[in-house]
């Protein structure tokens, strides 16, 4: 509940500026205009914006609840995308849903928008809890961004490689930073990362998120 409100509190009016230049949202929906937003349909449109306390917390590092009938074991991954974000997993469908932790784009870790700086080291370890956890049970990974991907291997494949990515803004980093190289040698990704991100559709580096 803190984090959620302390980012709108601090940076909410810029942020929305920002998502009104991000995802066109002056501009028409037809097929000269507005067709999506590159990480997602777009934003809802009308109704009313509003928080409602949670009447239950997720403490733990995994917790099962059951909700409406349906089971689902939360996986808490703070100081990834968000400052408190979980993934949740539904096994009598064989779901597993990433948040915004394992999407097919690359996220910033300092965003301009305002945001906490993300923690690549912390996101890459709990991408790896997640591949170990669920990735010989799930059968089809959702998030808040994109399309599904569906199979195991596939699966696997995905947050494999953006487990890899994360990690590498951690490890490159500092192996430049100790080496003492010229920034602009330290910016082109590796060719392993390069590869990753083709076989998985990932597009680095181009949102804001």
């Amino acid at each position: 509940m803190h984090e959620a409100i302390s980012e709108n509190v601090f940076a909410g009016t810029a942020m929305l500026r920002r998502a009104v230049y991000q995802s066109g949202a002056s501009v028409p929906s037809n097929e000269l205009g507005q067709i999506d937003t590159g990480i997602g349909k777009g934003g809802s449109a009308g109704g009313t914006a509003g928080l409602i306390a949670p009447t239950v917390s997720i403490t733990k590092p995994y917790e099962t609840r059951r909700i409406d009938g349906v089971e689902i074991e939360f996986q808490l991954t703070p100081g990834t995308e968000a400052p408190a974000e979980m993934n949740l997993y539904l096994p009598q469908f064989r779901v597993l849903c990433m948040a915004e932790n394992a999407t097919r784009t690359m996220h910033n870790i300092l965003t301009p928008r305002g945001a906490l700086v993300r923690d690549p080291k912390a996101w890459g370890k709990f991408l790896d809890e997640s591949l170990v956890r669920y990735g010989d049970k799930v059968e089809i990974m959702v998030a808040q961004h994109n399309w599904p991907t569906w199979g195991g291997e596939h699966i696997r494949t995905l947050l494999a490689d953006q487990r890899d990515m994360y990690t590498y803004l951690t490890t490159a980093r500092c192996t430049c930073s100790t080496r003492a190289r010229r920034r602009w040698k330290s910016r082109r990704p590796c060719a392993r990362c390069r590869a990753s991100w083709k076989r998985s559709g990932t597009r680095a580096a181009t949102t804001d998120r």
